[in-house]
């Protein structure tokens, strides 16, 4: 708690650059036919320091203009007129996770309830903005159902779940062994809990069934592989992002809960195994999960400064210590953003056994970076 005390007391003594677009000839600016583009000298000086930089594509709410004084020659073009605010589909800012300060989370109405995705954009809509590193490894999250995806349009299924298996081994033996040891002390991990809604599901009732009770959990792995993700899932928040994680399941879905409790107890160590904590209570629908998932992380833990919520299938992964710390830089002086990462999956050729050593790439949905369209800068 000292370092982040540290932390937001450094924050309030030097604001940080903020850039927001005005017009299409400004010169930080060149112009695509689908819209503005970012060139990145203009955010990290040439590569200086690009941990230090994030970018935005969706822009809700005016960024106070004091956050900007350590650019005079930008200030001055903002107040020329001032900046177009942007409100694009959320979809440009969805990766399926979010790392937020508590009180905008806490503006959301979670007991609205709808489609899994629509947690996350309800998360955003209470934002100013929705930062993502402008580097795209500096804070990521690794799609397994991407790969998985892949697997099955391409082998039988068996083979493609043979595939996907591998991956969740390695990656869960990875992190597991990183989460007891981390490499790296994030300075917002011990004052951060986070959720993650996990939905096993039902492959009996096929596609239409399961679209009708979950929305958008569209992920064919039989409920034991999907634990083997979880275990994934949560050592990889517990190693970079959160003092304790909160697993939310649907009393609707038959199982679930007592599957998740056994799974944890038997394949976690009992130190990693102290810090997961399980919700499972009535959803009205399953597809409703994640915004329960969310109010009883609220309520599970009331003293956290700073809440993350992240999808079962996702991984997640700082490219190291500076893009912690930028994170916590920006969250602390930007304290009604919030942080989404980049997402991407594992190559379909590349070996399984290797995990994520090998074969990633970023995925082509949902891309926010240098060279998308992007209408907000913040350098720390």
């Amino acid at each position: 708690m000292r370092l982040l005390a540290l932390l937001l007391l450094g924050a309030r003594a030097a604001p940080p650059c903020c850039w927001l677009v005005a017009s299409k000839s400004d010169s930080l600016w060149g112009s695509r036919g689908e819209g503005l583009v970012l060139r990145p000298e203009a955010c990290d000086g040439g590569g200086a320091a690009p941990e230090r930089c994030f970018v935005s594509c969706l822009v809700l709410r005016t960024i106070a203009a004091e956050r900007c004084a350590c650019d005079d020659a930008r200030v001055a073009a903002e107040q020329r007129p001032a900046p177009e605010r942007r409100r694009l589909s959320k979809t440009n800012a969805f990766s399926g996770g979010w790392l937020a300060p508590r009180a905008v989370v806490e503006r959301g109405d979670w007991d609205r309830g709808g489609p899994l995705e629509a947690g996350s954009f309800l998360a955003f809509a209470e934002s100013d903005a929705v930062f993502r590193t402008a580097a795209a490894e500096g804070f990521r999250a690794v799609h397994v159902s991407a790969y998985e995806h892949s697997v099955v349009a391409r082998a039988p299924f068996d083979a493609a779940m043979a595939k996907v298996a591998a991956v969740l081994r390695r990656e869960g033996d990875r992190n597991c062994a990183a989460a007891a040891a981390p490499p790296f002390a994030s300075p917002l991990r011990a004052a951060t809990a986070a959720v993650v809604p996990f939905y096993g599901g039902n492959l009996s009732g096929g596609r239409k069934e399961r679209l009708a009770l979950t929305g958008n959990a569209h992920s064919l792995q039989p409920r034991a592989l999907k634990l083997a993700g979880l275990r994934a899932n949560l050592c990889a928040l517990l190693r970079d992002a959160a003092r304790a994680v909160l697993v939310a399941t649907c009393a609707e879905v038959a199982g679930d809960g007592a599957a998740v409790a056994a799974y944890l107890d038997a394949a976690l160590p009992p130190d990693l195994r102290r810090r997961v904590a399980l919700d499972d209570g009535p959803c009205g629908k399953p597809r409703d999960l994640p915004f329960r998932a969310v109010k009883a992380l609220l309520a599970r833990y009331p003293d956290d400064a700073f809440l993350a919520f992240n999808e079962a299938d996702l991984l997640w992964d700082y490219a190291s210590a500076a893009f912690a710390n930028a994170t916590a830089e920006l969250l602390f002086r930007f304290p009604s953003a919030m942080v989404t990462p980049h997402r991407w999956h594992k190559k379909y050729g590349s070996d399984p056994a290797c995990g994520h050593a090998c074969g990633l790439q970023a995925t082509g949905q949902n891309l926010c970076h240098l060279g998308s369209n992007v209408y907000a800068v913040a350098r720390v």
